[in-house]
Parts: structure tokens; sequence; C-alpha cells
């Protein structure tokens, strides 16, 4: 009984902590959509979301220790994205690291045209949320 009771709060645990991730993905998703409103298609603000999606999928990889199938991300990333992101020793530090790059890039060249203090505050936030 104590070793199925161990078991299955590890389960309940490692649940959780892949929701969490869901969620914070979620939120700075959401907060990206509201910076990048006025971007046009193929903008920083997409590079973000495409990175945003394929964060849960390198934590997985990360935590299981082999990459998945290439499939997971045909679609979302770019393919020699995928691939770098595949061949990367700490895949969640590599997506993050592009996230960050993405939302720099994407609160610099507003089409909002941010007032450069306005526009530090939002990739402050952005980067508090990651």
């Amino acid at each position: 009984t104590f070793r199925l009771q161990r078991a299955a709060i590890r389960y309940y645990d490692s649940r959780a902590g892949a929701g969490k991730v869901v969620e914070v993905c979620r939120i700075a998703a959401s907060k990206m959509m509201v910076l990048g409103a006025g971007q046009p298609l193929h903008s920083a603000r997409d590079d973000f979301l495409r990175w945003t999606i394929a964060m849960p999928v390198a934590v997985k990889d990360y935590l299981r220790a082999y990459a998945g199938a290439p499939e997971e991300l045909h679609g979302i990333l770019r393919q020699n994205d995928a691939v770098k992101m595949r061949a990367a020793a700490h895949q969640p530090l590599y997506v993050l690291h592009m996230m960050r790059m993405a939302s720099l890039k994407s609160c610099q060249h507003s089409e909002m045209k941010m007032e450069p203090t306005l526009a530090a505050m939002s990739y402050d936030g952005l980067s508090k949320s990651l």
C-alpha cells in the first residue's frame, strides 16, 4: 500500500507540473496576443507563439531524455528550428531563449509604435511570466 500511495502521489504531482507548464504557456501567449495585436502575419509575435507551443514538447523530451517523433512539431516550427531544438542539450532553455528573443523583437518592432519605456515594460512583463 505504501508504494502504491507513493506512485499515485508522484503521478499526481507530475500531472500537476505538466498542467502548470501548459498554464504558463497559455498566459504568455495571451499576453503576446494583446501586445502584438497590430502586427502582421509571420511576425515576431507569431514566432513567439510557435515557440510557446513548442515549450511543453521540449519539457517532455527533456524529462524523458529522448526526442519524440518529428511529426510532433510539424506545421508549428520550421524544419531547421525543430532540428536545432531537438539537438539542444537542454531543450526547455533553448526554447525559452527563442521565446525571449521573439518577445524582444516583437516589443521593439511593434506596429503600434510603442514608446521605448512602454516597450521595455511590455518585454519585462512577458519575461517575468516566462
